[in-house]
Parts: structure tokens; sequence; C-alpha cells
């Protein structure tokens, strides 16, 4: 519909702010009997959606198993001027909806060990289940492993964000004893 506005979006990598071609951006849309609807950018990073509804969109920007998945939001309100009169239909020169998105290669990791104390004799916690949450614009944004025999884990092919992670251990048993939940966090 042409009196409905146009959003105008770029996809850049995170680290280098290089603009990204061939990137998916999609979204639920009513429009499309399916109900998902689909566009990539160009080679200079650039994408556009003609003729959306008025209200909030969710989209999901894919680029390939070396990125992380975004998850980006973008709400399209009606605009009034002077008396209220004049509304989005009558100002499609004059406002232009953006959603940028960055995205970021999947080239971080986390490693470490969880102890655990009986007697104040320390030994590993094998079995032990630990999460890694991100920042809820990824997808997925919580990740989950388990300790090895010594103790160990291991996460990954992460988002190097430059971002606050939480890092849960999470409540476990050993077969005698009971150990509480703990959660650290970091930059990753």
């Amino acid at each position: 519909d042409d009196d409905l506005p146009t959003l105008y979006g770029m996809v850049v990598d995170a680290n280098t702010n290089s603009p990204m071609d061939s990137v998916m951006v999609s979204w639920i849309d009513n429009r499309d009997s399916l109900g998902v609807a689909t566009v990539y950018t160009d080679e200079n990073g650039y994408y556009s959606i003609k003729g959306l509804n008025y209200g909030a969109y969710t989209f999901t920007v894919y680029k390939d198993s070396t990125y992380a998945t975004v998850i980006s939001t973008k709400t399209i309100l009606t605009v009034s001027v002077g008396d209220g009169s004049a509304t989005e239909a009558g100002l499609v020169d004059d406002y232009r909806y953006e959603n940028n998105v960055s995205m970021y290669p999947l080239n971080a990791g986390v490693s470490g060990t969880v102890n655990k104390i009986v007697n104040d004799a320390t030994s590993p916690a094998d079995t032990v289940t630990v999460t890694i949450t991100l920042n809820s614009m990824f997808f997925p944004s919580e990740y989950t492993t388990t300790t090895d025999s010594i103790g160990r884990y291991s996460f990954a092919n992460l988002p190097a964000t430059g971002l606050n992670v939480t890092i849960t251990v999470l409540p476990h048993n050993d077969g005698t004893n009971d150990f509480a939940s703990t959660t650290t966090n970091l930059i990753l």
C-alpha cells in the first residue's frame, strides 16, 4: 500500500562496522499467506520493507552459521504534525523509519571449572549443569552444557559483544551433599 511507510535499514558487522550483504531479515507479516516475510540486504548492507502497517514488529536477522542471529524490534507509529490532521500518509517524503542492526561474529568462548567444597576439601564437581545467558537480542540467548569428570565446562562459538553475560551453575547433588546455584557475570 502506497499510503503506508517504508522501513529502511542497514546491517553491519559489529566489529568492523562493514556493511553485510545477503543478510536475511524476517518478520511476522499478515500480508503474507504464510505469515512470515523476508527481505535480504543488498551488496551495501541495505534493506527496505515497503508498505508496513503501523504497529510493533520483531525482526529476526540471520547471516550464516558464523554470525549470531539477532532479534531486533521496531514500532511503526503514526506521526502527527500541526493540529494533528496530517498523518504519516502525508509525510512519506519527510519521515523515515529506520532499523539498523549490528551482527556479531561467533568468535568468543568461555571455559572454566566447577569445584565443590565439602569439609574444607575442594574437589571437581562432575556432571553439573552450567548455563550462559546472553543479551535477549540474540537467539538463542541461553546455552547449556555439563561439566566433565574433572569439573570442566566450555562454551564455544559465542558472539563477542562486549556486553555482560551471566554464567550459572545450577543447583546439584553429588549423592551426599546438596549444592546451591551460583552465578557470576563477565563481559564477552
